[in-house]
């Protein structure tokens, strides 16, 4: 295996990308999705690498993030997400691995409530 490909053999999670389809402003000004598109469906090496708690207005949250190693991909941003066993993975940060454009990762973070329509 040459240096920054990604080995085949390891993409064994079937994991479907998607992007948000239409938005709505919040009381905030924020944009918030109200629809996911799906952009593709690729296989993925997902590792979870750390989970935490917080407690915020007496509600216990949450918090379990994963690495998504994929084959590299135009277009990808931290806007998209991942739906991966029915769980989503909202991606924070795109890393294109040793700037090859031959892999990825991306690093994401999962509300444990959060479940994939």
């Amino acid at each position: 295996m040459s240096v920054g490909s990604v080995a085949a053999g390891r993409l064994r999670h079937r994991v479907t990308i998607q992007k948000n389809g239409t938005a709505t402003r919040n009381a905030y000004g924020e944009l918030e999705p109200t629809s996911w598109v799906d952009v593709a469906s690729v296989y993925a090496e997902v590792r979870q690498q750390s989970g935490t708690e917080s407690t915020d207005a007496d509600r216990v949250a949450e918090r379990i993030t994963h690495h998504v190693v994929v084959q590299y991909r135009e277009g990808i941003t931290a806007a998209m997400r991942i739906v991966w066993q029915n769980k989503v993975l909202n991606i924070r940060h795109v890393q294109d691995l040793h700037g090859m454009h031959r892999g990825m990762l991306l690093l994401c973070e999962q509300d444990a409530g959060e479940v994939a329509a």
